[in-house]
């Protein structure tokens, strides 16, 4: 029997393939095929051109599969599907393949790859799929599967899926229980936020119901209902949410369960937001240790958790440490999960925003479009997470003095957020003060100056006033003034900026050597150069420990050194200083 998969990949990962015919590769998830070619043609794109188009290379791919190898299971899952037309089939998650050829069809303009179902070597995914079976807490296989495309990523079809599986009906509340609760999973990544919420709570009450109640699987709904609020930022309620879903593991006795993993995992990430890294830190770090304990090696949660410790890093300053984790994450989510997987689009994200911060502007926007074409190709063209890779590749461009282009970024993330968030969301505060950066350099201090109040308001709404981008915007407010002429009125601003940020990341931190620096260039326009020269000193001596001697920052510090020290010589000469 021959299977069919279409999808879309880059040319690295074709000639990984290329390079390794006749090796084994396993699926390590449940793999969505069909039995109809066609099909798979067309959720490949063939007779598409993928001249110039390196990353979004059309592939066909060809299972001859043998029903007496006892490792490889699948099942037909066409009538359960809203789309039996696809003719879909769902292979084992420890399928195991061996590649028999790659060539390029130059008449369907796609890639066709063979590959023949193995027994070789299923030891291999053995480890991965006894644990997988074992906690999956799921009796009814049907609910499985629907959880399974959730988890690799087919969110539409996981939602069009249990949507189907409601509208037949059933008698069993648990099952109807898991239903509610993979629809409003789905519905988290769809941004049908309000709905989503609204199914996981009739989820969560159906659990607290049953007879006995379902503990662990209420838990996993009040986690899943944090998450929402995490993605909507409204963290307040997500904490309240994920804290009692750990109240609920700690009264059963089970706070060594992987799903109170996943809680910490989630809270973590909230404390992250709220500028508390270390109890962020705290809750990856126990995370990762109940992990440990039960997964294997290899696994995507505790890839996710390795993430969450390479955002505290990234946010503490320590980049290179950030790098160690967040390339762990990747390794591991490339292992195990498609190459288009959203996951791995976090990842690459991540990465750029480390390159970003080290000043390499060309390798930060490499892994910026990686990462938006994987979002873009999962989410749709209107998510969250596309504006954040927009807001990002902006700041590259605006870091390389392209404004224009920038701004063009800046745009397509405004409007996009403009139509799928509250108009007072993070994202949307992000946004409008990278608009004020740019007016900024253009001298429209005006214009610069509303936009960083607009941002500094939604901020001061939804954080705690201590919080690091409250910080930022009063420190670009500072910077207005100061371009204003306005001297005393930017220092009121960089003093309260360098509070926070001393008190929140340390000194340190290149947020707070920068707020140092503007201190130090006021008190230079004071005309007070001795004090300016210990602020820039200061700034100095850590700017060394973190950045190499040659790095922008570095150089630029250097200079008002000299600048400043070249005042103080004349002004002690008696010579007045226009």
């Amino acid at each position: 029997m021959k299977l069919f998969r279409g999808f879309k990949t880059s040319y690295d990962e074709i000639q990984k393939l290329k390079d390794n015919i006749g090796c084994l590769i396993s699926a390590n998830g449940f793999l969505s095929c069909t039995k109809n070619k066609a099909i798979a043609e067309i959720f490949a794109g063939s007779n598409g051109c993928n001249v110039g188009s390196e990353d979004n290379q059309s592939v066909v791919l060809e299972i001859e599969t043998d029903i007496n190898i006892q490792s490889f299971v699948m099942a037909d899952i066409a009538n359960f599907s809203q789309f039996p037309e696809e003719e879909e089939i769902l292979a084992d998650l420890g399928a195991v393949f061996q590649i028999d050829s790659v060539s390029h069809d130059d008449v369907a303009k796609h890639w066709n790859i063979k590959v023949r179902a193995s027994d070789k070597g299923a030891e291999i995914t053995k480890e991965y799929i006894e644990f997988n079976r074992k906690t999956m807490d799921k009796s009814d296989v049907v609910i499985m599967f629907g959880d399974l495309l959730n988890d690799m990523g087919d969110y539409t079809k996981s939602q069009k899926y249990f949507e189907n599986l409601l509208k037949t009906g059933s008698d069993d509340s648990l099952k109807l229980a898991d239903i509610y609760h993979g629809i409003g999973r789905a519905q988290r990544t769809t941004n049908e936020s309000q709905l989503a919420i609204h199914h996981l709570t009739l989820a969560y009450n159906m659990y607290l119901n049953l007879t006995p109640p379902n503990a662990i699987s209420a838990a996993k709904a009040l986690t899943s209902v944090g998450r929402v609020y995490f993605d909507m930022a409204q963290c307040d309620p997500a904490i309240e949410y994920l804290t009692n879903a750990l109240n609920i593991f700690e009264k059963h006795m089970i706070v060594d369960h992987i799903a109170a993993a996943d809680s910490l995992h989630v809270l973590g990430n909230v404390y992250f937001i709220t500028d508390e890294l270390d109890k962020a830190l705290e809750c990856f770090e126990t995370a990762l240790k109940i992990s440990e304990k039960i997964l294997p090696s290899d696994h995507s949660d505790t890839a996710g958790i390795l993430n969450g410790k390479a955002i505290v890093y990234y946010r503490k300053g320590e980049y290179e440490r950030s790098m160690e984790y967040q390339r762990k994450s990747l390794d591991i989510h490339e292992r195990i999960l498609p190459a288009d997987h959203l996951l791995i689009a976090n990842d690459l994200n991540n990465l750029a925003k480390l390159y970003y911060k080290k000043g390499e502007h060309d390798s930060s926007l490499e892994y910026n479009n990686k990462s938006l074409k994987i979002r873009e190709k999962i989410s749709g063209r209107d998510h969250r997470y596309i504006a954040r890779s927009l807001n990002h590749i902006g700041k590259n461009y605006y870091r390389l003095h392209e404004y224009d282009r920038a701004v063009n970024y800046y745009e397509r993330a405004l409007k996009m957020l403009q139509s799928i968030v509250p108009p007072d969301h993070i994202d949307i505060a992000y946004t409008l003060k990278n608009f004020g950066e740019i007016f900024l350099k253009k001298f429209d201090y005006i214009q610069a100056l509303e936009y960083f109040e607009k941002a500094y308001d939604i901020y001061k709404q939804t954080f705690k006033k201590d919080h690091r981008d409250i910080a930022k915007c009063l420190n670009f407010i500072g910077k207005v003034h100061f371009k204003k002429d306005e001297y005393d009125r930017a220092f009121e601003c960089y003093t309260t900026a360098f509070q926070i940020w001393k008190n929140t990341s340390g000194i340190s931190h290149h947020d707070t050597t920068g707020s140092l620096k503007n201190l130090g260039r006021y008190y230079f326009k004071k005309r007070n150069y001795a004090k300016a020269l210990e602020y820039f000193q200061e700034v100095l001596e850590i700017s060394e420990k973190t950045f190499s001697l040659n790095h922008q920052a570095v150089v630029k510090i250097r200079n008002d050194i000299n600048i400043t020290k070249h005042c103080i010589e004349i002004s002690n000469q008696g010579q007045v200083i226009s």
